[in-house]
Order: C-alpha cells, then sequence, then structure tokens
C-alpha cells in the first residue's frame, strides 16, 4: 500500500521545486545582515539621541536609565549591539567598516547618556555590548526602590 505524503503547495513567494529552487530556499533561509552592516551609517541623522535622554547614568538610577537607553536603540533599531545579536566583527571581517562606525555611533550614545565618573569607568571598553554588559554588572545590584519609582512615574503621568 503505497504512503500517504502531505500536499506540498506553492506559495506566491515560492518557485516551484526543480534543481534552482533548493538554493533559493537556502538564500531565504539565510538571515539577511542587519541594516546598519549593509550600509555604512550617517551618525548625523542621530545627534538628537546624544546627551538627550531624561537620566545620565548614575551609581543610583540604572533601572530608569536601562529603560530609556534600550526604548531609544529601539527606535532607531540599534539594540543589538548592546544585547549581544550582532557579533564584534574583526577588521578583516567584510562588514568591519560598517560596525565599527554603528557600533562607535552606540557607543557614543550610551557614553554621552552617563554621568562623568561613570563615564571614566567604561573608557577602556571597545564594543557597545561590553559597555551595556559593564554597566549591567556595576549598577543591576540596586534595590527595586528605582524600578518602582519608574513604574510609578510611568503610570501617573
Amino acid at each position: 500500500m503505497p504512503r500517504l505524503r502531505p500536499a506540498e503547495f506553492e506559495s506566491e513567494d515560492e518557485t516551484p521545486a526543480g534543481p534552482e529552487s533548493s538554493n533559493k530556499q537556502k538564500e531565504r533561509m539565510t538571515p539577511d545582515p542587519h541594516w546598519s552592516l549593509q550600509k555604512m551609517i550617517d551618525p548625523s541623522k542621530y545627534l538628537t539621541l546624544f546627551g538627550r535622554l531624561p537620566h545620565k547614568l548614575s551609581s543610583t538610577n540604572y533601572i530608569s536609565w536601562m529603560f530609556s537607553v534600550e526604548a531609544t536603540l529601539d527606535t532607531i533599531d540599534l539594540a543589538e549591539y548592546v544585547n549581544g545579536s550582532i557579533r564584534t566583527h574583526k577588521p578583516s571581517h567584510i562588514n568591519y567598516p560598517s560596525w565599527r562606525a554603528a557600533n562607535a555611533l552606540v557607543r557614543s550614545i550610551l557614553v554621552t547618556n552617563m554621568a562623568e565618573e561613570v563615564a571614566v569607568q567604561m573608557s577602556h571598553l571597545r564594543s557597545a555590548h561590553e559597555i551595556w554588559s559593564e554597566a549591567r554588572r556595576l549598577f543591576s545590584g540596586q534595590t527595586m526602590t528605582d524600578f518602582t519609582l519608574t513604574i510609578t512615574s510611568l503610570i501617573c503621568s
């Protein structure tokens, strides 16, 4: 008795089965590189983000600062540089110039939105992800007071 196989339907964006269809399937399965790696970033478009967040990171406001920075970086689709989704590229990598420019922009946004004494502690770090991780390591042990105040101010606003 022959085995039944599920029916295969073509969607509008699929091509018929054939020798080149497996190559197209591989292309679709390969994620596109982040937009910031496809072309050089223009920092002048983001100048308003430098020093414009409501708080500069200090030893007492990590949670509210983190929320503000995450929201800002999500808005411009660069949060992947701090959360580690975009790996650090070596100078020999084809995308290194684009990565370096975007990483520098995110680093600048982070550091200019830190109190001077905090920024000095980050001066030896070269990637936005390292700065983000170090800030979390140094300041995330705060009590829930800052978090509660942030949520309360958001609800009461």
